[in-house]
This record gives structure tokens, C-alpha cells and sequence, in this order.
């Protein structure tokens, strides 16, 4: 017999076999060649005895790493993103940024961030609360700060420097506290003493402090 009616001969046995072995209710999973809880090396785990508890273990450690790995290019996509609208936002608006900065000594990278955050750069920017323009400004402190029109750049990126300002001075140069309080507001943080509970708050502060030190 040649080589090629040898190999054929022998896919037809094992097809035999398989139908055979599945007919008669054979089981993949009762084979003891697959692990109960995974397919990871079940021969060495039945040689080494380890006990089902420790390959959930192992599967939960294995599914975290992958968790791990899909957030960490997720947060490289996001990274990739703000570095974009940074770009754009020095290229657009720095002048008045830098005059802002120097206007109320803070530092123009800060500004720069709080306007990626709040509005992506975006000067006729809207949200539900009626904040409005690229610092986001609410109506009440377009009131208190004299804002005629908070879609013009010039007038939001002032205005909103200058609030920041005061909430630096308010919270004793605490810079998470007073960012905490631009986006949750100064009653807020004074009622909770220190930073709000509140997750988007906290992760809204956490993005501003990344995004100062990358712009």
C-alpha cells in the first residue's frame, strides 16, 4: 500500500472510532484529557494533583491579565486622543491661554487641560446644566464674572481662569480639591470636607492632573 492509501485507511478508522466513541454517549468534558473548569494543561494538573480550586484561581488570574491588557489599550486610545485635541486647542486658542495664564498666574498647561476635558476644545460647546463655551462656564458664573458672550474664546478662557483661580485660594492651593470643586462645585467639596465620593468627579480630577503634566 503507498503512502497515500496508508493515510487513508487511517482517517476511516478514526472516523469509525469517533462515531463509535459519540454513539455509545461519550462526553468531551469527561475526557481526561480536558480539565473540569479549563483546557489549561489538564494531564500535568492530574499529575500534580492540583485541586479545582486552584485552577479557578488560575482562570480568574488569566482572565484578569486579559481585562488588564484590553484597559491598558484602551487607555492608550484615550491618551491618543486627548494628545489630539490638546493639539488642536494650543493651535486654536494658546493666545489667549497664555494671556489668561499670565493674567491670573496659573499655569497655561492647566488651562489647557481643564478646556480638553470640559468641552474637547469644542468653543460652542453645550451641556444640560446650561454650561456653556470651551471652559464650560454656568450661567451663574458667567453672571459673576461678567460674561457677556461665553462662546467667545477669549471671554470663557478668562472667565474660567479666573474661577479657578478663586478655588485655588478658597482650597488653600489644593489643586485636586479646587478642580473637584469646578466640576462639582464649591458647596459640594465643602459639605463632603475634602474630595467628593462621587466617581465621575474624581476621574474628571485625575484627567485634568494627567493631561497638565502632557500638554
Amino acid at each position: 500500500m503507498n503512502s497515500n492509501g496508508w493515510r487513508k485507511g487511517m482517517l476511516i478508522l478514526m472516523s469509525i472510532g469517533m462515531a463509535i466513541l459519540f454513539s455509545s454517549g461519550f462526553n468531551l468534558q469527561d475526557s481526561p484529557f480536558v480539565s473540569p473548569v479549563s483546557n489549561i494543561a489538564p494531564v500535568a494538573a492530574q499529575s500534580h494533583k492540583i485541586s479545582p480550586e486552584k485552577l479557578r484561581l488560575y482562570e480568574a488570574q488569566k482572565q484578569i491579565e486579559r481585562l488588564e491588557t484590553e484597559n491598558a489599550a484602551l487607555i492608550r486610545f484615550f491618551k491618543m486622543e486627548y494628545y489630539r485635541i490638546l493639539d488642536r486647542i494650543w493651535r486654536r486658542y494658546g493666545k489667549e491661554i497664555n494671556s489668561a495664564g499670565t493674567r491670573y498666574k496659573l499655569d497655561p498647561a492647566l488651562i489647557a487641560a481643564v478646556i480638553a476635558v470640559e468641552s474637547g476644545g469644542k468653543r460652542q460647546a453645550t451641556a444640560r446644566h446650561g454650561e456653556k463655551g470651551l471652559m464650560q462656564l454656568r450661567p451663574v458664573i458667567c453672571k459673576l464674572m461678567q460674561v457677556d458672550d461665553p462662546f467667545d474664546p477669549e471671554q470663557n478662557i478668562r472667565a474660567g481662569t479666573r474661577y479657578l483661580k478663586q478655588l485655588l485660594k478658597e482650597f488653600d492651593q489644593d489643586l485636586p480639591l479646587a478642580l473637584a470643586a469646578y466640576n462639582a462645585g464649591p458647596t459640594i467639596v465643602r459639605h463632603y470636607k475634602g474630595m467628593p465620593p462621587w466617581i465621575h468627579t474624581r476621574y474628571y480630577v485625575e484627567k485634568v492632573l494627567f493631561l497638565s503634566q502632557a500638554s
